[in-house]
């Protein structure tokens, strides 16, 4: 006789996590459709912080150049979420002032006010990283990179995307799975690494639902490898 198959329904106080569709279905995010190209820029953005922090962090000022990269497509990032069909004027596709001038119009609640000087100190980093640019950089030294933090994470904050697939685009990952030392990764190693602003947000919110599941699913892993 065939023995009886034994289901082990899955325990109360661990329900099964979302599918990928119920997330697309309850965010305002299309990463494969019609914010392709937004996700695209969030993606890159984050890898671009993360090479900027380690250079800064270790004393090469190239890492000026990376961190305006970061922050210029981040901006297009929110810009191409708005604006799928976004194209710059002529000239100014790496104008941080102007980018950001149309980010803002589409994101009233946005203010870079206060980093303004960040903000010409990124462009002109980037604008003087040839030697016959004709532009010369500012002076500039490392430690400036807690002001890169405060911009990048003030940004990153007005993320317009919903629901859970919000902390799964970008590089809130990298600073979550770094804060809660569920990753060994070099881009989240460097992007949480003495980075203040970052800090400063996370502990003053509650975690993410679902990024309390990765913590609990990395948890399990390591109690049944031990």
């Amino acid at each position: 006789m065939a023995a009886p198959i034994i289901s082990h329904p899955e325990p109360m106080s661990e329900p099964n996590p979302p599918s990928y569709a119920t997330l697309l279905s309850t965010s305002n995010f299309d990463p494969h459709g019609r914010d392709r190209n937004a996700g695209y820029f969030f993606k890159q953005s984050a890898e671009d912080y993360a090479a900027a922090r380690c250079c800064l962090l270790n004393g090469l000022f190239p890492g000026f150049v990376m961190a305006e990269q970061a922050v210029e497509k981040l901006i297009k990032g929110f810009i191409f979420f708005m604006d799928p069909s976004f194209k710059p004027k002529k000239g100014k596709g790496h104008d941080l002032p102007s980018l950001a001038a149309v980010m803002c119009s589409h994101y009233g609640h946005v203010s870079l006010a206060p980093y303004e000087k960040t903000i010409e100190l990124l462009q002109s980093s980037y604008d003087g990283r040839y030697p016959d640019s004709g532009t010369y950089s500012q002076a500039h030294m490392t430690a400036q990179l807690r002001d890169v933090d405060e911009l990048y994470i003030y940004l990153l904050d007005q993320s317009p995307i919903t629901g859970d697939l919000r902390y799964q685009v970008g590089a809130w990952p990298h600073l979550y799975t770094a804060y809660l030392g569920i990753t060994n990764m070099p881009d989240p190693k460097w992007t949480m690494f003495d980075n203040l602003a970052a800090r400063r947000l996370l502990m003053g919110r509650p975690i993410p639902a679902n990024v309390q599941r990765w913590k609990d699913a990395h948890d399990r892993s390591a109690d049944a490898s031990s």
